[in-house]
């Protein structure tokens, strides 16, 4: 703090911001690694087809929880009252621990759903359409025609 400089930050903010701080860590730690949990590797089942999931719904939860869980840590210490001797260090440690896991995830599930779409790619271009049904076979007969005829008799 610059002497002479006021800090404007009422206390009251920042017992509510550390408490909802420790909500995002809560929530960060709880669901870092959807990814790894959720997402299967990539495999072909005896029918031959894909089995895998290529959404990337995961992923993205995961890089979200690695945003915050990095992030949150500069915010409380931007935010922190300057008058408090403890500036809570101890809870940046997990905080970064769950971005990291949340990133780590997030790759880890990207590369997954990347692998799971090329599998489903190479499946669908591998598949074979069903044949064409067989040209007629020329014979050695002359082809038949009608017989000519008069036309019948007008009828009473």
């Amino acid at each position: 703090m610059i002497p002479g400089s006021v800090n404007i930050t009422p206390l009251w903010l920042c017992t509510r911001m550390k408490r909802f701080l420790v909500g995002v860590l809560a929530l960060s730690l709880a669901s870092s690694g959807c990814s790894i949990a959720f997402l299967d590797k990539p495999r072909v089942t005896p029918d031959n087809k894909a089995e895998c999931d290529s959404s990337y719904k995961y992923p993205l939860i995961d890089g979200a929880v690695g945003v915050v869980g990095i992030s949150t840590p500069f915010i409380m210490e931007a935010l922190r009252d300057r008058r408090a001797s403890n500036p809570n260090f101890l809870l940046y440690i997990p905080l970064w621990g769950a971005g990291v896991a949340g990133v780590i995830s997030a790759i880890v599930g990207r590369s997954r759903v990347g692998r799971c779409r090329d599998l489903k790619d190479s499946m669908a271009a591998t598949v074979v359409a069903p044949p064409a049904p067989a040209a007629p076979q020329p014979t050695d007969q002359p082809p038949t025609q009608p017989p000519v005829g008069p036309p019948p008799p007008p009828g009473p």
